[in-house]
């Protein structure tokens, strides 16, 4: 039986208020799990990536030591183009394996997931789960490294993929943690809370980044996954005791009270009930007016527009530096440390100073996001010495606040009861773009390598320039509903 205490009911108007200083303190449980979690398994996959590049080379290439040492420690010499190339191209398999089973299985399970969260008002076990395969994943990996030579790559891949896959991954922890943070939180304040969440999530990518290649020159394979794990294994306690459900009691949900009495076996088998799937797939369109379902659209359309330019140049950009300015891992990773610190920074002030202190709208935020990414793409594209790259890149300063604006915009028009629903679509929508995206740039990108690799850049911009003119359309629907309130006062 679900424990009564373990929820807190408040009426919405509580939550909107945010009158006491430790109501406004609870809310924040939710984002240091999020620094704890997304950390170490930053550092997890940098660590892997090394650990599908040792068994390739090792076990189901079997090439002798001193190459495969040449090999991992990047030496100019003690191997051939030929045996590197073989060992990179299977490792990236491995990694193309990942990428298929993590965008289509938690998928599944998001059509599902979201309209059960908010049915039954459970948001823990979208959060903790994907940290539960995490961890079993982690437990496998280092079984891996123990028998180095015993076990083929693709049994790595395996034991790396499926048990995150299977519990959801990123994708279902956000879920989980956006549609969170929604409940505990104001309409005022909600576009704040979800930039904190995304900016927590940066700056723990950035330490991974950082700190994951240290972490396995130190300790090796087995130190490492073991550091990870215990890592791992903090957030989880964390967030079974300190996150407590939380439910807003409103009109529409009233019913809610009656599923407390609900067993854990009755609420596993409600999750696979046709009716969520139909609920999740319908959300975007049913119980609004035209004009709600446009913006709804609109909204999606943007998130397209975002995240595939986002995914395919990912697919390509170390590839397209390598080539244009012949950088290796350790360049790249500054570049990439570099830019994400700039969006951080970028966020912060768009977040703090233009929303918080200026009341700029969400939708003005977004056009200057949108404006500063399309004006990075163009320089991207166009930069013949690394000088220039970087330059990209602080134009890039605002881009960061692309996702949080267009959840925000979203959750304000979806009714609380279906936000869980609607962060199962954004998570769909990502996972899907992250497929297609990255296949559609990676073939661009072949066809144009000897005319002109740019062009990917060149694409996402002129998408973006797209995104600009729905964000005007946005923003007028914005401005014409504030004008019938006024009349209607």
């Amino acid at each position: 039986m679900t424990s009564k205490e373990e929820i807190s009911f408040v009426p919405a108007e509580s939550v909107e208020k945010g009158s006491t200083m430790k109501s406004r303190l609870l809310t924040l449980t939710v984002e240091p799990l999020i620094l704890f979690y997304i950390l170490p398994s930053t550092m997890n996959y940098l660590v892997t990536q090394n650990l599908f590049l040792e068994k390739s080379c090792r076990v189901n290439l079997a090439y002798n030591e001193s190459v495969c040492n040449s090999i991992m420690e990047s030496k100019r010499s003690g191997y051939s183009k030929h045996q590197e190339e073989a060992v990179h191209q299977l490792a990236a398999q491995m990694l193309t394996m990942k990428s298929l089973m993590h965008g289509t299985i938690p998928i599944i399970l998001m059509l599902f997931i979201g309209s059960w969260s908010d049915k039954h008002g459970k948001r823990k076990p979208c959060i903790l789960g994907p940290i539960i395969g995490e961890l079993v994943a982690i437990v496998c990996l280092i079984l891996n490294a123990v028998y180095l030579y015993e076990v083929p790559v693709i049994l790595s891949s395996l034991a790396y993929c499926l048990p995150m896959a299977i519990s959801g991954g990123w994708p279902c922890l956000f879920l989980g943690a956006y549609s969170y943070v929604t409940t505990v939180s104001g309409e005022s304040d909600l576009t704040a809370r979800i930039g904190g969440v995304n900016t927590i999530q940066n700056i723990a990518m950035v330490i991974g980044l950082g700190t994951g290649g240290i972490i396995l020159n130190l300790f090796g394979f087995i130190g490492s996954y073991s550091t990870i794990f215990f890592m791992m294994l903090s957030s989880l306690v964390y967030g079974y005791y300190i996150i407590k459900e939380r439910k807003q009691i409103i009109p529409e949900m009233e019913e809610e009270i009656e599923n407390l009495e609900k067993t854990p076996r009755e609420l596993v088998e409600d999750f696979f009930k046709c009716e969520h799937f139909l609920s999740t797939v319908t959300v975007s369109f049913s119980n609004f007016d035209i004009n709600k379902r446009l913006r709804i659209t609109g909204i999606l359309a943007l998130l397209v527009i975002l995240n595939g330019p986002l995914q395919g140049e990912q697919s390509v950009v170390y590839l397209y530096a390598k080539l244009k300015f012949g950088w290796n891992e350790i360049d790249f990773s500054i570049f990439y440390a570099v830019q994400l610190i700039i969006q951080i920074f970028g966020t912060l002030i768009a977040l703090i100073i233009l929303s918080k202190f200026l009341k700029w709208r969400d939708e003005s935020l977004g056009i200057i996001a949108f404006i500063s990414a399309a004006l990075a793409g163009i320089t991207f594209a166009f930069a013949n010495e690394e000088k220039l790259f970087y330059v990209g890149a602080l134009l890039d300063l605002f881009n960061g606040t692309s996702h949080i604006v267009l959840r925000s915009i979203m959750l304000k028009i979806i009714p609380k009861q279906e936000r869980g629903k609607m962060n199962s679509v954004f998570g769909i929508c990502e996972s899907l773009t992250h497929l297609i995206f990255g296949l559609l740039y990676t073939t661009l990108y072949r066809y144009t390598l000897q005319l002109f690799p740019g062009l990917v850049f060149l694409v996402s911009s002129s998408l973006k320039c797209c995104g600009l003119l729905i964000l005007m359309w946005l923003y007028c629907q914005y401005s014409n509903d504030k004008k019938n309130k006024e009349v209607k006062a």
